[in-house]
């Protein structure tokens, strides 16, 4: 009997079905975790795990897994947090956007151009590669001879969503159990500026304003980390560690209380005047 092949680099370990099923055990007991620490109770919290499952099971039929969602042979995991950035620069750095902070259309080759901007963030990434990915997923466009931004964000389509989405759950939950009982030389914070009645309409602007602003912040970080890591010991013991940067939206029934509106508070300081 052969050996199976041995799996080389991380996109094939982390793209991997046994590790995507290992990442989703652990989000649940995470999970699971965290609601026993709030006292939720432990029958409460066996029986909505239960009731959930069961009415996914009872509403999607069981499929057979998508290609490409778990497969080892799938690069893109590797290709997406490049292209992620890529895009990032493309709004932010003034080499590839004007004074408005709108991307310019890009040629191919030049001091200005889609390979100068992935260059920028990757000396080893194949630039046709990263391009391919960034129109395969629609985020960007031929014009021409050049290539133009369609949008400020990479939509996860198919295969990748459910990866990262997962991804991401499971580094918040791990933060969270971790600062249920936070050790001095291991507590994270998680800061955020939050209020229950933004009007939707001024997400565009919310958005804008985190492009410009708070991508300067994050592309500090991410020179200093990186420079951290390059003076790494091989001796000391190293952790994985993000600093991100996350628009969240809850639920549009998640205020308490209704604030006032702006024609109620006009009326009643109209009727008070009038009482005067």
């Amino acid at each position: 009997m052969r050996n199976a092949p041995k799996q080389s680099g991380s996109r094939r370990r982390t793209g991997g079905p046994a590790h995507l099923s290992k990442m989703a055990a652990e989000c649940i007991a995470k999970l699971t975790q965290l609601l026993d620490e709030c006292e939720l109770g432990r029958e409460n919290i066996a029986r909505a795990l239960s009731e959930s499952a069961a009415q996914l099971i009872a509403s999607r039929p069981e499929k057979p897994p998508r290609s490409g969602l778990a497969s080892s042979a799938n690069p893109t995991h590797h290709i997406f947090p490049i292209a992620n950035q890529v895009v990032t620069e493309w709004r932010r750095d003034p080499l590839f956007s004007d004074d408005q902070g709108k991307p310019r259309l890009l040629p191919t080759n030049g001091r200005r151009s889609m390979t100068a901007l992935v260059r920028n963030v990757s000396r080893s990434a194949k630039v046709s590669t990263v391009t391919s990915y960034l129109i395969g997923t629609h985020t960007v466009r031929r014009v021409g001879t050049r290539y133009k931004l369609t949008r400020p964000w990479i939509l996860l389509q198919g295969k990748d969503g459910p990866w990262f989405q997962l991804r991401y759950i499971h580094q918040t939950l791990s933060t969270s159990i971790n600062n249920l009982h936070p050790r001095p030389d291991t507590a994270r914070f998680q800061r955020m500026v939050e209020h229950i009645r933004v009007p939707i309409s001024r997400l565009p602007l919310v958005e804008r304003h985190l492009e410009r602003r708070g991508m300067a912040v994050l592309k500090w970080f991410d020179d200093l980390l990186r420079r951290y890591a390059t003076e790494h010991q091989s001796e000391e013991r190293g952790i994985w560690l993000a600093v991100a940067l996350h628009l969240l939206q809850g639920e549009d029934g998640l205020s308490v209380h209704s604030a006032p509106s702006v024609k109620n508070k006009t009326k009643v300081r109209r009727r008070d005047q009038v009482q005067k």
